[in-house]
This record gives structure tokens, C-alpha cells and sequence, in this order.
């Protein structure tokens, strides 16, 4: 599945030449960057593992609740009791328990019809949800910075998915840094917003997952 698709990015044109390297905002002098590394990283999966728990329903010819229960069966007795006393015949008596108890049947059974089809709705749904979520554990997404290092601190220069972006911009500085020959170029990278902190990488973990499901049509079911 294509996880980038999920995130935003944006193109970030940086200057490199034999003195500075322009980036945004921001400038270096190459006489202070002592050595560079590409930082290969996996998105960290903040959310829980899907589960569902809830047991597959079964058939109740009666709803759980004794007053009606118990009004039920003196409303039969009766019925059947009248039955019985006008016409005198089993037979009858037996067709009336028959009709009586055939509608509490009826509606259980399409009770637990329509409790059946959304259980197994929600055990598709989670399913789904769980081969995501492995998925994005197995192959999770990678996520790549180029860092700086100066005697005095080390920086992020920018992350991005494109690994091969980052070794074509890494390769322009060492160039630059070596003054072999004239460096003086401009170059399109696709990064990506991560922010400063660690959090700020789980979130973008958190929105491949939110986003992969909703693609897939299922939205989320799994229990905190």
C-alpha cells in the first residue's frame, strides 16, 4: 500500500554552492558542517491492536426482562384457559398455544437475524483493521532525514519518503565540502512536516493507520 499518498508533503528548493547551503529560512556556511548522515527510520504505530470481543449472539425467545416474561405466560393460561372452556377441545386449545408462541419466535429469531449481521459486520470490519495494522508492523513506512553536523550542534536538514532525493542532496553537499570543483546548485526536494519532537513522528504513524482505513471502507472498531 502506498502510505506516502497519506501524508502531506511539500517541494523545498534548496541552494547548495561552495560556501553556503540556503535552506528555507536557513543558511549554513559548508566551512562549519564537519560530516553528514542519512537516517534511515520506521513510523512508529501509536494505535492499539484491533480487538473484538463481544460473542456471536444467540436466539432469546424472550427479551430479558421478567415482568414481561411473566406477563406473557398468564396472558397464554388465559387465552388457553377460555380456549379450552368454549370449545372443549384439545386440539384447539393446542392451535392457540401453537399461534400464541409462534410470535415470540417470529421476532426473536428476526431479532437475532439482524444482531447476527451486525456482529458479523463488525468482526469483517475488524479483520480488516488487524491485517492494516500487522501490515503496517511488517512493512512498516520509512521515513528519511539528512542531518548536519558542526562543531557546535547537529540538525535535520529535512525528512522526506525519498530516499534517493536525500542521497542526491547529501552527495551535492560533500561536493561542495570537498571544493574540488564549483558547486552551484538548486535542488527540489519532496519532505515531509515531522516536527521537532518524537510525538510528532507517532502522529504521522497514527494518521497512515487512520487513513489506510478509511481507504479500505472500514473505520475504526478496535476497543481502548
Amino acid at each position: 500500500m502506498d502510505y506516502q499518498s497519506f501524508i502531506k508533503k511539500e517541494n523545498l528548493e534548496f541552494l547548495v554552492n561552495n560556501n553556503f547551503i540556503e535552506c528555507g529560512q536557513t543558511t549554513w556556511q559548508v566551512r562549519n558542517i564537519t560530516s553528514m548522515s542519512v537516517v534511515e527510520e520506521k513510523i512508529p504505530l501509536s494505535a492499539q491492536k484491533p480487538k473484538f470481543k463481544e460473542p456471536e449472539p444467540t436466539c432469546d425467545l424472550f427479551e430479558r426482562n421478567e415482568d414481561s416474561v411473566t406477563m406473557f405466560f398468564v396472558f397464554t393460561f388465559f387465552v388457553c384457559y377460555v380456549v379450552q372452556y368454549t370449545y372443549a377441545n384439545p386440539y384447539v386449545t393446542a392451535l392457540t398455544l401453537v399461534v400464541i408462541l409462534a410470535i415470540p419466535i417470529y421476532k426473536s429469531l428476526a431479532r437475532l437475524k439482524k444482531e447476527k449481521s451486525k456482529w458479523r459486520l463488525k468482526d469483517k470490519k475488524t479483520q480488516k483493521n488487524l491485517e492494516i495494522w500487522n501490515d503496517l508492523h511488517v512493512n512498516a513506512p520509512m521515513i528519511y532525514s539528512l542531518i548536519l553536523e558542526t562543531n557546535a550542534k547537529s540538525a535535520t536538514l529535512f525528512y522526506s519518503f525519498n530516499e534517493d532525493q536525500i542521497l542526491i542532496a547529501k552527495d551535492v553537499i560533500s561536493q561542495s565540502m570537498d571544493k574540488k570543483k564549483n558547486i552551484d546548485k538548486r535542488i527540489n526536494i519532496e519532505t515531509i512536516n515531522v516536527g521537532e519532537t518524537y510525538s510528532s513522528l507517532i502522529n504521522i504513524g497514527f494518521e497512515i493507520y487512520k487513513q489506510s482505513i478509511f481507504l479500505n471502507g472500514y473505520p475504526e472498531v478496535w476497543e481502548n
